[in-house]
C-alpha cells in the first residue's frame, strides 16, 4: 500500500507525482505520537519540579518556624525550671522558718502545760509532732528537743502545715490572753499612789483606836497625805460608790470569782456603779471621812464572805519596818 502525492505546477511547470511507502507514514505518525507525549511529559516534569520546590520552599519555611517555637519552647522550659527551683527554694527557706515557729510553739507549750500537738499531712503518710514524753530527758546545763518535722514535699502539705502552726498559735494567745485577764483581776499591787505614805494599822486583831478594845482589823489602813490618788489594785467593775456610816466614801470593786476589795474613807469619787475599771486607773482620793481617826485608807479584800490581808496581795511593794519600799528587781515581783 502506498500513499501518491499529486503536485499541481503552475502555468510554468508541470504536475509532479510523489509516492510515499506506507512504512515511512507510520514512522512519521510513531514519531509524532511519540514527540506529542514526550512533550507532555516534559511539561509535567517542568511543572511538577517547580510544585515541588515550591512545596520544599514552604516546608523549610514551616520547619524554620517549628525550629523556632522549639526553640522559644526550650527556653521557656529552663525559665520554668529555674523558676521551680527558685520556689523550691522559697519553700525551703518557708519550712525552716515555720520548723523555728514550730520549735518555739513546743517550748511554750511545755513551759505553760499544755498538751503538745501533732501535724499530720493531709495524705496522713507524713507526721511529726512533740513526743509524748517531751523534756524527760532533761540534764543539769541543756533540754534536748526531739521534734519530729514533718516530711514537706509539696505545696498542699506546706500550706497545711503553716495553717496547723497558725491554730496553733492562736491557741497559745488565747490561752495567754485568758492567763493575762486572770492575772490582771487578782489585787496584786498597792492601791494608792504617791509618797510619803505609811502603814498605821495592820491585818488582824487590834485595839480599837476609837473604843479601845481588841478588835478584828479586817484590813490596811495607809496613811498620807490628804488628796492622795487611789487607784485600782485589779481589773474590776465597781459594785457601789456609796457613803457609809463607818468607812465614810467607799469604793466596793468586783475583780470576778468571788474576789472584791473596798477602799474606805476617801475623801472623794471618780467612778460610779457599773463602771469597768483597768489595774492602775485613779478611782478616788484619800481621805479622813466617815468612823477615822486621820487622813488614811482603809483598804480590804474579800472572796466570799472571808476577809484575806492584803500584804500577802500586795507584790510590786515590800514592807520594811513598816514602810513602803518598792522592789529593785523584776525577779522579786
Amino acid at each position: 500500500m502506498k500513499l501518491t502525492v499529486v503536485m499541481v505546477g503552475g502555468i510554468n511547470r508541470s504536475t509532479r507525482m510523489v509516492s510515499v511507502p506506507t512504512g515511512v507514514i507510520i514512522a512519521l505518525g510513531a514519531w509524532l505520537c511519540l514527540s506529542v507525549i514526550a512533550g507532555f511529559f516534559c511539561y509535567f516534569s517542568f511543572e511538577g519540579g517547580r510544585n515541588l520546590s515550591v512545596t520544599q520552599k514552604k516546608l523549610e519555611a514551616q520547619c524554620t518556624i517549628q525550629e523556632n517555637e522549639l526553640s522559644a519552647k526550650t527556653a521557656e522550659i529552663y525559665a520554668q525550671k529555674d523558676r521551680i527551683e527558685e520556689l523550691d527554694g522559697g519553700l525551703k527557706k518557708i519550712k525552716s522558718k515555720l520548723d523555728r515557729i514550730f520549735q518555739m510553739d513546743a517550748r511554750i507549750r511545755q513551759y505553760l502545760g499544755l498538751d503538745a500537738r501533732e501535724f499530720n499531712a493531709p495524705d496522713g503518710s507524713h507526721q511529726g509532732g512533740i513526743p509524748p514524753q517531751l523534756g524527760d530527758a532533761v540534764t543539769e546545763t541543756q533540754v534536748k528537743w526531739e521534734l519530729r518535722y514533718p516530711d514537706i514535699r509539696s505545696g498542699d502539705v506546706l500550706m497545711a502545715y503553716a495553717i496547723f502552726i497558725h491554730e496553733s498559735t492562736f491557741e497559745l494567745m488565747n490561752f495567754v490572753e485568758k492567763r493575762d485577764e486572770k492575772v490582771r483581776r487578782i489585787p496584786s499591787i498597792l492601791p494608792v499612789r504617791g509618797n510619803g505614805i505609811w502603814l498605821s494599822s495592820f491585818f488582824g486583831y487590834r485595839k480599837d483606836p476609837l473604843t479601845g478594845q481588841k478588835a478584828l482589823h479586817n484590813g490596811l489602813d495607809i496613811a498620807g497625805q490628804y488628796d492622795i490618788e487611789i487607784i485600782a489594785p485589779a481589773d474590776g467593775t465597781v459594785e457601789d460608790d456609796e457613803r457609809d456610816r463607818f468607812l465614810g466614801n467607799v469604793i466596793k470593786l468586783d475583780h470576778g470569782e468571788g474576789v472584791k476589795t473596798i477602799f474606805g474613807h476617801l475623801s472623794r469619787i471618780t467612778v460610779k456603779k457599773k463602771d469597768k475599771i483597768k489595774r492602775g486607773q485613779v478611782i478616788g482620793y484619800m481621805g479622813n471621812s466617815g468612823r477615822s481617826t486621820g487622813t488614811h485608807l482603809h483598804y480590804s479584800i474579800t472572796r466570799g464572805e472571808m476577809h484575806f490581808d492584803p500584804m500577802d496581795y500586795i507584790w510590786d511593794y515590800s514592807f520594811e519596818n513598816n514602810r513602803l519600799n518598792p522592789y529593785m528587781a523584776a525577779t522579786d515581783q
